[in-house]
Order: structure tokens, then C-alpha cells, then sequence
């Protein structure tokens, strides 16, 4: 197997998970919007809206973490490559 598969393979992993998070992120704000709205008409929604809104902060806040680790864990992987290729290029 060429090197060249997994350094691609890590950085675009990098990338897909980064973008994934973001549309995860942009759903939420536009869910939260919708509640809020919701909750405007109907304040008898407010302790429903409360505990979901926990929810989600804390489900979101998880999902930041665990993005973190995946991109810091596929950094070794990067560098480790990296530092390959200069070995190999030293004539």
C-alpha cells in the first residue's frame, strides 16, 4: 500500500468530520430558533424547553469533545507520515 493513501485518508478525514460537526451545529441553531419561536406563543413550553435545551447542550458538547479527540488522534498518523517521507527523500 502507498503512503500516499493514508496521508490523504487522514487529512480528509479531518475535513469530512470538521464538516459534519459544522452542519450539525447549523441544525441545531436553526431547531433552537424554532423552539424559541414556540416558546414565545406558548409559555407554558418553558420547563419543556429548558430541559431540552440541556439536553442538546450537553449531547453538543459531548460531540465537540469527541470531534477534538478525532482530529488530535489522527494528527500522529499525520505527522508520522510526514516524517517518512523526509526520511525517504534524504538521499
Amino acid at each position: 500500500m502507498n503512503n500516499d493513501y493514508i496521508y490523504w485518508t487522514f487529512t480528509a478525514a479531518a475535513q469530512c468530520v470538521s464538516t459534519f460537526v459544522a452542519l450539525l451545529l447549523t441544525g441545531y441553531a436553526l431547531v433552537l430558533s424554532q423552539i424559541e419561536a414556540a416558546r414565545a406563543r406558548d409559555d407554558s413550553l418553558s420547563e419543556i424547553h429548558d430541559a431540552l435545551r440541556k439536553v442538546y447542550h450537553t449531547r453538543l458538547t459531548a460531540l465537540a469533545w469527541l470531534t477534538a479527540l478525532a482530529v488530535l488522534l489522527s494528527l500522529p498518523v499525520v505527522g508520522a507520515d510526514a516524517g517518512e517521507r523526509a526520511d525517504q527523500q534524504i538521499p
